[in-house]
């Protein structure tokens, strides 16, 4: 069984999330069978909690199709075995719930969702590595 560590919901309520900077946003999604929109939210902790100095935190809130539901996780920890360096590691974590369409119809979502999920990835951390050495 896991535990959270002592304070971690402590910390984490009420005035934390209050000052946590948030906005809602859509897009457009094409998965290969159409377009999905999709409503989400995100929150920033700029303060981070523990070794992360930042987390943001994306949840969809709403899709068109084919997902229930989705989190995006980032995390910004720094590079402590090189504190010299100005260099931090992003931790990115996806997790989404699909409607079990079961068959092939299902096999096909998944497959598209998972290589889609995978290039977004790539394109977020290309995007942090860029603005990371100013360009």
């Amino acid at each position: 069984m896991l535990s959270a560590p002592a304070g971690l919901f402590s910390d984490y309520t009420g005035a934390a999330f209050s000052r946590a900077p948030r906005t809602s946003y859509w897009e457009k999604i094409d998965f290969g069978q159409g377009p999905v929109v999709r409503v989400n939210h995100v929150s920033l902790f700029p303060e981070g909690y523990g070794a992360a100095k930042l987390i943001a935190a994306n949840k969809q809130l709403y899709a068109s199709k084919y997902m229930r539901l989705a989190l995006q996780m980032y995390y910004c920890v720094p590079d402590t075995a090189n504190p010299g360096r100005h260099g931090f590691y992003l931790i990115q974590m996806n997790d989404s719930r699909m409607p079990d369409f079961g068959g092939i119809k299902g096999a096909v979502v998944r497959r598209i969702a998972t290589s889609k999920a995978e290039e977004g990835t790539r394109d977020t951390t290309g995007i942090f590595k860029r603005r990371s050495e100013g360009r």
